[in-house]
């Protein structure tokens, strides 16, 4: 759980709201949980993958392509080819794909780097078929600038007005 703590102006007046939220049961870290990610491709209520990598994630570079490589074909690791095996290439399986990179057309973007990767790495058709067709790689605009965390002032102010901390 979090807390939202939105401030701005709507309608030519100052708002703030607060809103806790409850909906992600879990975040995990590439760098640091990356075969935990990889037990989440098994799990059939998995249905929706955000990412965050910053602008420069996405793209495609042979770098990119030689850690692919190695990664497919040493530890078979991709997270779809996971997540396509664990339910053998079902249409259903699919998942939908939300990068908040922010880049205009992010999702195609970065559902063209994923099949270009499948294909230079000459996996099976059937599961680049599944990939394309199974999968859904949304654009994703954000509308609020996010100022990061509050001065230690304001946090103090705003925990004792919530009676919580974080």
């Amino acid at each position: 759980m979090y807390t939202l703590y939105i401030r701005g102006i709507e309608n030519d007046k100052q708002v703030e709201e607060l809103m806790i939220n409850s909906s992600i049961s879990r975040v995990l870290s590439a760098n640091e949980e990356w075969n935990e990610i990889l037990q989440c491709a098994h799990n059939p209520e998995m249905r929706i993958i955000i990412s965050n990598t910053t602008e420069v994630g996405i793209t495609l570079s042979m770098i990119m392509f030689i850690q692919c490589r190695h990664l497919l074909f040493q530890e078979n690791c991709w997270l779809f080819i996971q997540r396509y095996k664990a339910f053998k290439g079902n249409a259903e399986s699919g998942m939908v794909i939300i990068p908040t990179e922010l880049i205009v057309d992010n999702g195609e973007k970065l559902q063209a780097i994923v099949l270009e990767l499948a294909t230079l790495n000459q996996l099976e058709e059937s599961f680049i078929h599944w990939l394309r067709l199974s999968n859904h790689f949304c654009n994703s605009l954000v509308d609020r600038i996010v100022p990061g965390k509050l001065p230690a002032a304001d946090q103090k102010e705003t925990e004792e007005k919530l009676g919580y901390n974080r």
